[in-house]
């Protein structure tokens, strides 16, 4: 396994990997092997810790006011089309990329009432932006267009409910080490009536990655998912490493598969039974991530990998069907989802190394 950064320490080194190849083109081309995009950036290992015990309290249930969530965290997929347009890409695994000026990345994943099928009320559970970084750089490395905690926190507030109450500090003053994720908790009315089913009353995460002490590459903002069990929370980093250890691996495995699929000639006779084995491998990586024991602070970064996974998965089984039935349509299509998949996961890995951070495995 290849070491990501220097700045780790030795015992979050054996659980961390990162690789990035390139991503070379939208179409196949006639002959050769298949060169659809495939640029993973694994930054890391992690999960998500909650900024501290929000306590106990009462809501009662109201009509959620949409036009504090409209475009938002908890607003409907109707009016992130209404703020931004079409979405660049979208599908039911891994959520819709929006084209956003001054920002490097906008990605909303929606709860679905029907899986498998979109539907405009349909609410925003996770959003994460990028800074305007190259978007090939490794969100650890630091860039020149990352954000400052100011800048950050400015367009955070795009993208939370209007009503957001932002609970604790997350200052660079606040981080224990140059290289420490930043986490700060929130609280709106606005999600509590959208989530009504939701524990906790409208809670929710703010989780920065910095690869510097001052510096943001990405942000992730998501729907709570508080415990009332304060000794749940006190504990959520426990197991870390070993779970830490089992996600790397399935990473490096992702990353392997990923580069079998590179060498896949399509004009080999056997090609679709080649990618429909290797979608078969992101299959079981899924489905082992999702049956994995997970610490509590990892249970978001947890969710989002299998999304990836699965993400992959449909994509590469799409483009086998495509082979076989020689359509073009098909192909680009599956194209474009193994592109959403691979945005996901690295929206993913993000997430991970914030929370590997918070939970002290860097320094």
């Amino acid at each position: 396994m290849q070491l990501c950064d220097e700045s780790l320490t030795s015992e979050a080194r054996a659980i961390v990997t990162r690789s990035s190849a390139s991503f070379c083109s939208h179409s196949l081309p006639p002959t050769g092997p298949l060169s659809w995009a495939i640029r993973v950036i694994v930054a890391g290992t992690l999960a998500l810790v909650l900024g501290g015990a929000l306590g106990m309290s009462t809501y009662t249930a109201a009509a959620p006011d949409e036009e504090l969530l409209a475009a938002r965290l908890g607003g409907t997929r109707a009016s992130f089309a209404e703020a931004f347009g079409a979405p660049v890409v979208e599908n039911t695994v891994n959520g819709s990329r929006y084209d956003v000026p001054g920002l490097g990345l906008v990605l909303a994943q929606f709860r679905q009432e029907e899986k498998g099928k979109m539907q405009p009320d349909e609410r925003a559970t996770v959003v994460t932006l990028r800074s305007p970084r190259p978007e090939a750089a490794a969100a650890t490395t630091p860039d020149a267009h990352d954000w400052t905690l100011d800048q950050a926190f400015q367009e955070v507030l795009r993208f939370l409910p209007e009503d957001v109450a932002l609970e604790g500090p997350a200052t660079a003053e606040a981080t224990d080490t140059a290289r420490q994720g930043s986490v700060r908790s929130c609280r709106s009315d606005a999600l509590a009536a959208a989530f009504p089913d939701e524990p906790g009353a409208g809670p929710c995460q703010i989780a920065f990655l910095m690869p510097t002490a001052a510096t943001v590459s990405y942000v992730a903002l998501l729907l709570g998912d508080e415990d009332r069990d304060a000794g749940a929370l006190a504990n959520s980093c426990d197991d870390m490493r070993s779970w830490g250890e089992a996600t790397g691996a399935r990473m490096e495995s992702a990353l392997t598969t990923l580069a079998d699929i590179a060498q896949v000639d399509e004009n080999d006779p056997n090609a679709s039974t080649q990618l429909k084995a290797l979608s078969a491998r992101f299959t079981e990586l899924s489905a082992a991530q999702a049956a994995a024991a997970t610490p509590r602070a990892a249970r978001k970064a947890s969710q989002q990998l299998v999304a990836a996974f699965d993400g992959f998965a449909a994509a590469i089984d799409a483009a086998a069907t495509g082979l076989e039935t020689d359509d073009q349509t098909v192909l680009a299509q599956a194209i474009a989802d193994l592109d959403a998949a691979r945005v996901l996961f690295d929206a993913a890995n993000a997430l991970v190394l914030s929370v590997l951070q918070r939970c002290g495995l860097t320094g």
